[in-house]
């Protein structure tokens, strides 16, 4: 619960930087050709951090981080749907409380078939099923920062 409280001021800078990074990315990270750009670094599109962390930190120990399991281009991908307000909120909700929000997260995250589409998060409910505490404070988080969430409430078949 402290590590986000002894490094306020760094996480809030990097959340902010991811909140407000470049909306119109390429999935190599580049800005479009007309994209005013006054500090380079201030304005790397999400797919850029993403490279520029996996290159810098690929294979670090990192509680909850299986490098093994992870596709740049797919963290990439999904960066960019999500957008970069989505991602700070599930930062900052990991960084604040890990042990709350390292469960409970929706079963499902649906990516379009490009990277600069939209992306849903679906949490599957079968029957006489309901959603946890911890699914609630998900949904609220991620809504609240202006992602598609949807409960999907599925019958038995016969």
């Amino acid at each position: 619960g402290s590590f986000a409280s002894r490094r306020a001021d760094i996480v809030g800078a990097l959340l902010k930087r991811i909140e407000s990074a470049a909306p119109d990315e390429q999935l190599d990270g580049t800005l479009p050709q007309d994209t005013p750009v006054a500090s380079p670094r201030a304005h790397l599109s999400l797919s850029a951090r993403l490279a520029a962390a996996h290159a810098a930190h690929y294979g670090e120990e990192c509680i909850g981080l299986d490098w093994s399991r992870l596709d740049l281009p797919l963290l990439q991908w999904t960066a960019t749907a999500l957008g970069g307000r989505v991602v700070a909120a599930i930062c900052r909700a990991l960084a604040d409380d890990y042990g709350g929000f390292s469960h409970g997260a929706p079963d499902l995250l649906l990516l379009a078939d490009r990277p600069s589409a939209a992306a849903r998060f679906v949490e599957v409910k079968g029957p006489n099923d309901r959603l946890s505490d911890s699914q609630v404070a998900w949904c609220d988080v991620l809504a609240r920062a202006g992602a598609d969430v949807e409960v999907a409430y599925v019958e038995r078949c016969v």
